[in-house]
């Protein structure tokens, strides 16, 4: 798979690191260095939520499900909106043990020997819904670039469920099967 991302918010080829959970992250981060400019994904917020979708995408049916927000900024500029939830049990102290300029998924490898990889990933679009477009600093109803996706542990097992939304005029993606 390719993505097609530049901090610069110009389209440019980028090959990504097939499996590797933090690829993305880790070619945005590139990028923005390369052009003098920070990587930052902030906690917004976290809370114990339930959700029988994620239930389901977990497989963890009767576990409690800890949900967090982040936001990733490229420079001074908002670019992705982020939503992770985690069984709460196997991360109880993931958003205090979260260091700046760490990602997420950074802090969970961090504290975690699990191999985490790409279980599956979905792409679609949507329009920014009033919280998104304010944090992302663009007209609600504006278009993002949504991506979901569960990633699991060396064995397998899902252990994050991921709901990223991007905007539109960032970012895009490419699938070449050839």
């Amino acid at each position: 798979m390719r993505g097609v991302i530049d901090a610069t918010g110009r389209p440019v080829d980028v090959e990504l690191d097939q499996g590797r959970v933090d690829a993305v992250d880790e070619i945005l981060a590139r990028s923005a260095a390369l052009r003098g400019r920070s990587y930052i994904e902030r906690l917004l917020g976290t809370s114990i939520e339930d959700s029988p979708v994620v239930r389901r995408d977990l497989q963890r049916p009767r576990a409690r499900l800890r949900r967090l927000e982040t936001l990733i900024e490229i420079g001074d500029e908002p670019w992705v909106v982020s939503t992770y939830w985690v069984v709460d049990r196997d991360f109880p102290d993931l958003a205090e043990g979260w260091e700046r300029g760490q990602t997420l998924v950074g802090a969970m490898a961090a504290g975690a020997d699990l191999g985490l990889e790409y279980g599956w990933r979905s792409f679609s679009a949507a329009q920014a819904c009033p919280e998104d477009a304010g944090l992302l600093q663009i007209p609600t109803g504006d278009p993002v670039l949504v991506r979901d996706g569960v990633n699991v542990d060396r064995d397998g097992r899902p252990v994050v469920r991921v709901h990223r939304r991007c905007r539109a005029d960032r970012a895009r993606w490419v699938l070449r099967y050839r």
